[in-house]
């Protein structure tokens, strides 16, 4: 029985890891597609509808100038920070990543340039 306890405790971290993985997988992909179209500036000129989209705008925002900085930097710290934050809550991490996908919308194409 303690063996299958394990693995239904196990199962909530594991579950959280791959939210939290998700969520920054989604934030620096559009920070870095935001960065080579150069809208990453447009960020704050979307409208910006629900309290959540804040914090989509600041961890976007944050990634953008850990890409710029580097891995090592001030940014890159306080965005794995941040990322930790938001995602403690399995169904405050789902909105969010909602919101990151809204506020991705709202900015515009992300793709190259044609």
């Amino acid at each position: 029985m303690q063996r299958n306890d394990a693995k239904q405790n196990n199962r909530p971290v594991a579950s959280h890891s791959l939210l939290r993985e998700d969520c920054a997988r989604e934030v620096f992909a559009v920070a870095e597609a935001l960065r080579r179209t150069g809208r990453q500036r447009r960020l704050r000129d979307v409208t910006i509808v629900l309290p959540i989209d804040h914090s989509a705008v600041e961890a976007i925002e944050l990634a953008c100038v850990a890409l710029a900085e580097g891995e090592l930097s001030t940014a890159a710290t306080d965005l794995d920070r941040y990322l930790n934050q938001v995602t403690e809550d399995s169904t405050a991490a789902e909105r969010f990543l909602q919101s990151v996908r809204s506020v991705i919308r709202r900015v515009g194409p992300t793709g190259p340039a044609r």
